[in-house]
């Protein structure tokens, strides 16, 4: 599993709200204004060599 993006201005109104309640709990960004991009990409293609290598 992968971390991915988070992008406050391009979600609906309950889903932003959604969002930001469990950013709040957890502790996480709570800007509604906020992109954040989480994705780690080094991880993503390490990931991607190791399935490829898999017979």
């Amino acid at each position: 599993m992968f971390a991915g993006k988070l992008d406050y201005p391009r979600y609906r109104f309950v889903d932003r709200f959604m969002i930001r309640l469990i950013m709040f709990m957890t502790n996480g960004p709570t800007d509604p204004k906020a992109v954040i991009e989480f994705t780690d990409w080094q991880q993503v293609e390490a990931f991607g060599l190791k399935f490829c290598a898999l017979p």
